[in-house]
């Protein structure tokens, strides 16, 4: 580190300690070993250097040394004017409290200081002899300096004499900064002020484009239970509404079962005798879709199913097993994860057909994006506080438009029937027989319990009240559904566990397909006390160094 020795000033005495141990002094201009500390003084400057050993630590060293003739007298008050801390210190300093301690003591009336820095610093007179300056934190490369006037009784030793009278001068030189930073701190708090009411107006600003293109509507139906399908769309098309506009596997599943209630497929559970040495390991159980007819009144997303199954992935175009589905997702990853965005897509375009989602949200989109993206701008064009209150405003605006989302006054008459439908599906079995439908509609339910996240407590609740899984010479499942072993579902519970198996073969097929897919690529103000007049004060404008 240097000091600054402009003539006449001076800098002598200088020590080095830590911890009360002074280091040694090492002549020359050279580092020496640690503990020891060297000084050179060149071009109007005193630099100190020392060494020692750390590693990752914090360390606290004491400077001492003597400056002279830094004390000017003049003809009616002594005047010490120094800059303690330059604008070349690189570094913040989190607290700074620098202390005078006059040679003499004297009356306070008759004592003045003034600090120059950042505006949130504060110069205080303490006594008739002390003076103290603090500041927390002081900004990297950013100046403390201080002014002091004082009887000049107490330097009687003082060399720099001017013979001039500067106390009214000084005043009015202070008085002048002090006002200059007066009106700087009016603008710093009408900035700030600003800076929150651009905050508040994005809050606000996003609160009524949620309120008005993001509410949801109000729907007319208000019961607790739903006691028939509320629509006659598909499952799939269904879980579109359900999770605003995301597919996810179990819709694949609620889709292959669906088929199969219809009379497209026919699922089965069997062995495919792929085990380890002595019949030990292994896979113990696959499922086989056997195509019974793509006929039918089908829907886009199921044609395309369909087609995908067993036109691209089966080597027998009538059977397909989920062995052969696993294999072809590891082996065809790009050809499975484009089916599956491509089906995604389909049902996302379906929803749009049946009007679940409210087209005005996309004006909502607009306007805070448009907002939020013309503020950005403003941010990187301010140059102070209101920098971050811009860009926070922008983000705000920015997250809203994102986030932004409704569903049509179709959508959500459907949406709560759909949630009101799922609570009955959950806690059918405490209800009255005769409120309960008939197996042969169960088949039917379940397929959407299954995109509703419910089917397991469906089949737990069917396995109560149909104990033997049949009602009026009906077989729950009993033509599209077969168990290893059986020639139909053995229990409910097989048929738990066999659903809960089949949608996470789907989803590790679906996961091995896209997770590979998606990889391969690598890409000075001053600071000035007491309003000029001494006793202490603010911080304030303007100032210079040491003279």
């Amino acid at each position: 580190m240097w000091i600054d020795t402009q003539d006449p000033i001076t800098v002598s005495e200088m020590t080095v300690a830590e911890n009360g141990e002074t280091y040694t002094y090492n002549p020359g201009d050279t580092e020496g070993p640690a503990g020891t500390y060297f000084t050179i003084e060149e071009n109007d400057r005193f630099f100190v250097d020392w060494s020692f050993n750390a590693t990752d630590e914090t360390r606290t060293f004491s400077l001492r040394y003597r400056v002279e003739d830094v004390v000017k007298v003049h003809d009616d008050v002594a005047e010490l004017y120094f800059q303690f801390i330059g604008d070349e210190w690189e570094t913040r300093t989190d607290d700074v409290l620098v202390r005078l301690q006059l040679p003499g003591e004297a009356d306070t009336e008759d004592i003045r200081a003034w600090g120059h820095g950042p505006l949130h610093g504060e110069v205080t007179i303490v006594d008739g002899q002390t003076v103290t300056w603090e500041i927390s934190p002081l900004p990297e490369n950013t100046f403390l300096e201080g002014r002091v006037t004082f009887p000049t009784d107490l330097v009687p030793a003082a060399t720099q004499q001017t013979g001039q009278t500067a106390l009214p001068d000084i005043l009015a030189e202070e008085e002048a900064l002090a006002e200059e930073a007066n009106l700087e701190r009016g603008r710093q708090q009408f900035i700030w002020i600003g800076a929150a009411l651009i905050v508040l107006g994005s809050i606000i600003l996003a609160f009524f484009i949620w309120k008005r293109y993001g509410k949801e509507y109000t729907p007319d139906f208000d019961g607790d239970y739903y006691r028939e399908l509320p629509a006659d769309y598909t499952p799939a098309e269904m879980g579109v509404l359900w999770r605003f506009g995301k597919t996810e596997p179990e819709d694949l599943t609620a889709t292959l079962v669906d088929l199969a209630r219809k009379g497209n497929l026919r699922l089965e559970e069997y062995d495919p005798q792929k085990r380890g040495l002595f019949g030990i390991g292994g896979k113990k159980q696959d499922y086989r879709v056997t195509l019974i007819s793509k006929g039918g009144k089908l829907a886009t997303h199921e044609t395309k199913l369909l087609d995908f199954m067993f036109d691209k992935v089966a080597t027998n175009q009538n059977q397909l097993t989920f062995i052969e589905l696993e294999e072809y997702a590891k082996n065809q990853r790009s050809a499975f994860a484009k089916f599956w965005q491509d089906w995604k897509y389909t049902l996302s375009a379906r929803g749009v057909e049946l009007d679940f989602f409210d087209s005005d949200v996309s004006t909502g989109k607009i306007i805070a994006f448009g907002l939020g993206f013309l503020l950005l701008p403003l941010g990187f064009l301010a140059a102070n506080v209101l920098t971050p209150a811009l860009f926070l405003a922008a983000l705000i605006l920015i997250i809203t438009g994102t986030v932004l989302r409704r569903r049509s006054r179709r959508g959500v008459e459907d949406f709560v029937r759909w949630r009101a439908f799922r609570r009955f599906l959950q806690h059918f079995s405490q209800m009255e027989r005769h409120e309960i439908p008939s197996l042969v509609l169960w088949e039917h339910y379940l397929v959407y319990a299954i995109t509703l996240g419910v089917a397991k407590e469906v089949i737990k609740q069917l396995q109560i009240v149909y104990p033997n899984m049949e009602s009026g010479g009906h077989r729950f499942g009993g033509t599209w559904w077969y168990m290893y072993g059986t020639r139909g579902p053995t229990s409910f519970t097989a048929m738990t566990s066999s659903f809960d198996n089949l949608t996470s073969q789907i989803s590790q097929s679906l996961q091995t397909a896209t997770s590979s897919s998606s990889s391969g690529s690598g890409r000075g103000g001053g600071f000035t006390g007491g309003g000029g007049f001494g006793g202490g004060g603010g911080f304030g404008g303007g100032g210079g160094g040491a003279r």
